[in-house]
């Protein structure tokens, strides 16, 4: 997934250490502009969740804004 608004950022899930558990890891072409290379930015999905303070309880289906494709 691609993030940020002047420079994008990717970010993705790495599932090679764990199955349910994956780090979220992050490319940074700033060491070498013709290679990416990945800097770990959570040792969890779950970690960034939590970091991020996005744990609130989860709102139904149907009340999620504009853009909530499930109702």
């Amino acid at each position: 997934m691609s993030i940020g608004r002047r420079e994008p950022r990717e970010i993705a899930l790495d599932h090679r250490g764990s199955g349910t558990a994956p780090r979220v890891v992050a490319g940074a072409f700033w060491t070498d502009p013709h290679q990416c290379a990945w800097r770990v930015v959570a040792p969890t999905f779950s970690a960034l969740v939590a970091a991020m303070n996005l744990t609130g309880p989860p709102r139904p289906v149907g009340q999620n804004g504009p853009h909530d494709h499930h109702a």
